[in-house]
């Protein structure tokens, strides 16, 4: 039976489509969560406007723009029948940048002062501190991604027509 199934290219190119999905997708997902959250955990005072980007992320994550305004957009956006349909979505979890977000404020501030005081610039906080305080949760939304990745196939039915990138699902 399995020498049955894998010599059908169609199977073998749609697990690769799945696969490729789920490595690229979830760790884009999570690398793009860190950079957006990051930010956010900032003070006021170093970051104008960082309440209204946390309202906007959290209105975000309660309302979606429904299935006919999501299909147009990527239609603009030129994204039907591409591979990047798969992915471009997911950039920013929206979920995943206000856990992250409160995991970097209970990170003490007697830490990154020193790190201030030692000349770390906040990109050498985020990658030096940050980052490896945030191994466990980074752990856990990466493998949310990967699971959600590797289990989505509505997007493929509507968004791709093309047989040639369809994922296994």
């Amino acid at each position: 039976s399995y020498r049955y199934i894998l010599k059908d290219s169609a199977f073998v190119r749609a697990f690769v489509i799945s696969v490729l999905r789920t490595v690229i997708g979830a760790g884009i997902q999570v690398l793009m969560t860190i950079m957006c959250a990051y930010p956010l955990s900032k003070s006021s005072d170093r970051f104008n406007g960082r309440t209204a980007y946390v309202w906007f992320f959290l209105i975000a994550s309660l309302f979606s723009g429904g299935l006919i305004p999501t299909y147009l957009l990527y239609r603009d956006l030129k994204l039907l029948n591409t591979f990047w349909v798969y992915i471009a979505p997911s950039f920013a979890n929206t979920y995943g940048i206000l856990v992250i977000k409160l995991f970097v404020e209970g990170i003490p501030y007697d830490v990154m002062e020193s790190a201030d005081l030692d000349g770390a610039t906040e990109i050498q906080k985020m990658v030096y501190i940050g980052v490896p305080l945030l191994k466990p949760t980074l752990c856990a939304l990466g493998l949310f991604a990967a699971v959600g990745h590797w289990n989505a196939w509505m997007d493929a039915m509507i968004y791709v027509k093309n047989a040639k990138i369809w994922p296994i699902q």
